[in-house]
Order: C-alpha cells, then sequence, then structure tokens
C-alpha cells in the first residue's frame, strides 16, 4: 500500500483510468469506479482520501475493495483482524462476505471465536500437516477447545 496516495488511486494502481489515448490519467474516472465499488460492497469511505489517514481496519476494508476489483476467485485473508483488540469491531467480516460470493475465501485465524462466527469449514494444520477439515457445526466450540 501506498499510503501519500489517495484510496481510489491504491484500489486500482498500475491499472488507472487514462484519457487522451492513456496519456492523462483520470482521476475522476478512477474515483467514480471506487466509489462503485464501494457501494456494491457496502462500505462507506471516501475514494478521495488518502489512504494513510485511514485507520488499520478501514485500511483493510481497501485491499478487500483492490481485491473484488480484479477478476479473483479465492480470496485469502491471512489474520485480518490480528491488529485489532476486538474481532468484532472490524467490519472486515462483514465486508469480505459479501465480497466471496462466487469466490471461495481463505481466512486464516487463530482466533477460534472468529472463525465459528464466519466460516463454513474448518481445517487444522499442525506443523504444516492436515489435521482434520469439518464443517464448523462439528467442530468444537472455542469453549471447550480452551
Amino acid at each position: 500500500m501506498m499510503y501519500h496516495l489517495t484510496v481510489a488511486q491504491n484500489i486500482f494502481i498500475g491499472r488507472e483510468s487514462t484519457r487522451l489515448n492513456g496519456i492523462l490519467l483520470d482521476k475522476r474516472e478512477q474515483s467514480r469506479r471506487a466509489e462503485e465499488l464501494f457501494r456494491r460492497l457496502k462500505m462507506n469511505i471516501d475514494p478521495d482520501e488518502p489512504l494513510g489517514q485511514l485507520s488499520v481496519g478501514r485500511q483493510q476494508m481497501v485491499e478487500i475493495a483492490k481485491a473484488v476489483s480484479h477478476s479473483l476467485r479465492i480470496l485469502i485473508l491471512d489474520e485480518p483482524t490480528a491488529a485489532s483488540r476486538t474481532p468484532k469491531s472490524t467490519a472486515v467480516h462483514h465486508h469480505a462476505r459479501p465480497a466471496g460470493r462466487g469466490v471461495g475465501m481463505i481466512h486464516i485465524s487463530h482466533r477460534l471465536d472468529e472463525i465459528h462466527r464466519i466460516a463454513d469449514r474448518v481445517t487444522v494444520l499442525r506443523d504444516g500437516e492436515r489435521v482434520d477439515t469439518k464443517p464448523t457445526t462439528e467442530s468444537r466450540s472455542s469453549r471447550s477447545s480452551t
């Protein structure tokens, strides 16, 4: 992420909107495309705000939007709430799920309560080896595994 760029510039970096046969950047069109993406994902983020002024949670939401703006088939989230003390207060889960419609999502976390809230299936790995995979409803709750 480039913190001095706007949110829209970060989302479309390397895929900028241009005009005049690619000579000039079309910042207005880029902002419009970012607003449309945020509206679809139900995110309330100003595309013209510098990324560095957003909270970590909102920066993560921008990264999800950036991933969704590509034709992705799998979204991998590696400890997306690790920086937060209260994962429920982050909007990451709320926005990652709609983003994942028709998209496989892998969510890596050590927070069992978080996994039980959002996952359909759980795979446990130990020392790089798969221990088990089962529907979340069949796995032990976070309270009974402590």
